[in-house]
């Protein structure tokens, strides 16, 4: 019996030692403005709500526990104070000055991973685009940000855009004066850009139409091995059998250049009533430097949560209709996740202005609309809107959530844009790719199928969205792209790309402010990734000299509790 107490009583010690340290860790400052001087200034101090243009609390805990946190909030003082494009900007030097050190190893990653074919450096053609994109924005918000909300939102997003490239580059400007050798570089706007719409650089590369794929010409592996590096996570929706809770997560795919992971509470204060916005604070779980989570996954203080998963588009005539006279995906996620209380507010609100990039089925929760105690679900409780290039639809999918779950996984659900998309046409020519590619017959449709009503809590909703036993599934034929959580690095195409994390909770968990986050490769029913063994970077090293990430992604769940949420 002592020596059981002596051991409680040393876990209670290497507890406190930990939340200490959590603590110690921990960084705030606030960004204050002279309207004399034009000028901005960090300070690092205890937060300061009452003078402060905007405030934050840091937390670079990625080396120990996979993720930084980022706590960030504006001024709440009026508009004859602080404009809102000023606040917005404040917030986003803020960021930027704090956090760049992980803005650029994340910004070489990226480069290194998305323009491996030009050596790291971003094409031309798409520095253009980004340019000319940026322009025409602008523009727009000159004519109208004074007139109309979403312009007003437009504005205010590209301010706090800038706001974190003048920050982060001030900071490397100051740094390399105390240590002129510091591998830091500055960043201009356009490269910056391409960190925000990393999710778009897939589509924005058929801007060139020798970049388009010939689906036809290709082996059945060549097509799974093309498509699967481009499409973006599994997801879903899942009502507990006894309707006492409602469970929701998010599995990215992405390459593993993106395995530096940051997650953000963002609390805006409008300064004043001309255009009012539905949702003062949203969580992203994201990326350093990028405004929005580019994974997709989103909470609101409408109570709206929002995630997403990529579809491919095998119709290569429809990327004819990329313009840069659009506003591309974040910035349009974004607008809408400020303006709507709404699933189909939101979805309305985002398919303004369509770039027709990063073509995803997005789905929107409305939490309000679920009433657990009555276990009772109204109609509008779950939209999905599903992005093609010229083309959008949107469906109230409530009814097939009333019937337990609604998953997502890489494949159009609504036919019109099955059809546009060009999934009939390739799965009637291609029948090889039924397991692959069909909505109801693909294996991970059958998975979530079969193992959904296995769901009773959050560790079996966990186990679902971190699942990966390809080698014995019979579901899986051997594929580890044919699993919940894919696992590139054990396929035969020995890609470093895969499902990186997972982020997670429930109706009842967000009613006590808290969510579940874990990074890196699953390792559920597979080995953990390590840089140092893996032999995915062999095929082409330059898309995988890492900059900043640990090695080995031993990462177990995270229980985050938000500090922001305003219900």
């Amino acid at each position: 019996m002592k020596f059981t107490k002596y051991i409680y009583q040393i876990l209670y010690l290497i507890f406190l030692l930990n939340l200490s340290l959590s603590q110690s860790e921990s960084q705030t400052a606030n960004i204050y403005y002279s309207k004399v001087s034009n000028k901005y200034t960090v300070k690092y101090e205890p937060i300061n709500k009452d003078s402060s243009l905007a405030y934050l609390k840091y937390t670079p805990s990625y080396e120990k526990v996979g993720w930084d946190f980022l706590v960030l909030s504006s001024s709440d003082k009026p508009e004859s104070i602080y404009s809102d494009a000023r606040k917005n900007y404040g917030m986003g030097y803020l960021e930027g000055y704090v956090t760049y050190k992980r803005v650029y190893d994340h910004y070489r990653n990226n480069n290194n991973y998305k323009f491996h074919k030009n050596k790291g450096i971003m094409p031309e053609y798409l520095e253009k685009f980004f340019i000319s994109n940026l322009q025409y924005m602008q523009k727009m918000c000159n004519l109208y940000s004074e007139s109309d909300p979403y312009f007003h939102e437009v504005n205010n997003y590209l301010n706090q855009m800038k706001g974190i490239l003048d920050g982060y580059n001030a900071r490397v400007k100051e740094e390399k004066i105390k240590n002129i050798n510091l591998d830091l570089e500055q960043i201009s706007l356009p490269h910056f850009m391409a960190i925000i719409s990393v999710g778009d650089i897939d589509e924005l590369e058929y801007l060139e139409k020798t970049e388009r794929p010939n689906y036809y010409n290709m082996t059945i592996e060549q097509i799974k091995n093309y498509v699967n590096e481009r499409l973006h996570c599994s997801a879903l929706i899942k009502i507990a059998n006894d309707f006492s809770n409602i469970f929701f997560g998010h599995s990215t795919w992405s390459g593993y250049n993106r395995l530096i992971k940051m997650f953000k509470e963002y609390r805006y204060y409008p300064g004043g009533d001309k255009f009012p916005v539905k949702a003062n604070t949203i969580l992203v779980s994201g990326y350093p430097g990028a405004i929005n989570s580019n994974d997709d996954f989103y909470l609101t203080s409408a109570n709206l949560y929002v995630m997403e998963t990529t579809n491919n588009v095998f119709n290569n005539s429809l990327f004819d209709n990329l313009t840069p006279e659009s506003l591309t995906c974040w910035i349009r996620t974004m607008i809408a996740l400020r303006l709507a209380n709404n699933g189909k507010e939101w979805c309305d609100i985002f398919q303004k202005y369509n770039s027709g990039t990063y073509n995803n089925q997005f789905m929107v929760l409305d939490m309000k609309l679920i009433d657990i105690d009555k276990k009772d679900i109204s109609s509008g409780a779950l939209y999905i809107i599903e992005q093609l290039p010229g083309y959008c639809s949107v469906e109230d999918v409530t009814l097939f959530l009333k019937k337990g779950y609604w998953p997502s996984y890489n494949t159009p659900f609504i036919k019109e844009i099955r059809e546009i998309a060009g999934y009939n046409k390739i799965l009637k020519e291609r029948p090889e790719l039924y397991d692959s590619y069909d909505y109801s017959g693909c294996a991970r449709a059958n998975i979530f199928r079969r193992d959904q009503s296995n769901v009773n809590d959050i560790n079996s909703f966990f186990k679902l969205l971190r699942y990966n036993d390809f080698q014995n599934d019979p579901l899986s034929k051997g594929d580890p792209g044919n699993v919940i959580a894919y696992r590139g690095d054990l396929d035969k195409s020995n890609s470093c790309f895969g499902a990186t994390d997972l982020k997670f909770g429930s109706l009842n968990d967000i009613k006590n402010k808290k969510v579940f986050l874990i990074n890196g490769p699953t390792k559920e029913q597979q080995e953990i990734f390590d840089w140092t063994t893996t032999k995915c970077i062999e095929s082409n090293p330059i898309r995988f000299k890492t900059y900043g990430q640990v090695n080995r992604y031993d990462f177990n769940v995270v229980e985050y509790n938000i500090e922001l949420w305003e219900n």
